[in-house]
């Protein structure tokens, strides 16, 4: 009589660190896995947690949807395909510097008869990103009424009109940036180009208005 003992998949699984400049990737998760037998290795069961520490190495658990959907796109139950795991590191941008987002991830390693519960973590390391805008030409203003509030039209939209010879310009520059929590300050650049009028700056929110002074016509740089 002889017995054919099966062993189930014994190692460790391989941590995963990564930084938000790092490229999307496809990670194997029997990588340091194996089954004595020689038997093929089925990952199942994924569970995900996503968990985050501003500035230190405690861990909170993501409880805001908001930003547990944005956490989602990196790595969901969805992200897993057979025995590999896809990690959208370029959706990671929302971290700012100070943090670190964790993904808790536990999962069954089974060789088809045994099956081992495996936990590992994904850890990004956040990265302050610079703010994003683009050069912009105005040919157009905002109309405001006398208290200095935009008009609008019967559907809601802002009033503009065409900029012309002696009008006053009320416009705004605007930036994005990636990062959850950042504020956006707007900071004056060269004025050289002013002199032909006066510009009241908004660095809050990048509002502004150009008065020029009177029968000037021409381009305007800042």
């Amino acid at each position: 009589l002889t017995l054919v003992l099966n062993s189930g998949p014994v190692g460790s699984p391989v941590p995963i660190i990564i930084t938000q400049d790092d490229p999307d990737m496809v990670i194997n998760l029997t990588n340091g896995m194996s089954d004595p037998d020689g038997d093929s290795l089925q990952v199942n069961n994924l569970q995900v947690v996503y968990t985050m520490s501003t500035g230190g190495s405690q861990y909170t658990t993501v409880n805001n949807q908001v930003l547990a959907n944005k956490f989602s796109k990196i790595v969901s139950t969805q992200s897993l395909n057979g025995n590999e795991l896809a990690i959208n590191t370029s959706k990671s941008k929302f971290l700012m510097g100070i943090q670190t987002g964790k993904i808790e991830i536990s999962y069954d390693i089974s060789d088809g008869t045994y099956a081992l519960r495996v936990n590992n973590e994904i850890v990004i390391m956040g990265k302050n990103d610079a703010p994003v805008g683009s050069d912009l030409i105005e040919t157009r203003t905002f109309q405001l009424d006398s208290s200095g509030q935009k008009l609008k039209d019967i559907q809601g939209n802002d009033l503009t009109a065409e900029i012309k010879e002696d009008f006053p310009v009320n416009s705004f520059v605007s930036a994005t940036d990636n990062d959850e929590g950042d504020q956006i300050k707007y900071i004056l650049g060269s004025t050289d180009s002013l002199k032909n009028g006066k510009l009241d700056f908004d660095s809050t929110n990048g509002n502004y208005k150009y008065v020029p002074v009177l029968h000037f016509y021409g381009d305007v740089f800042f």
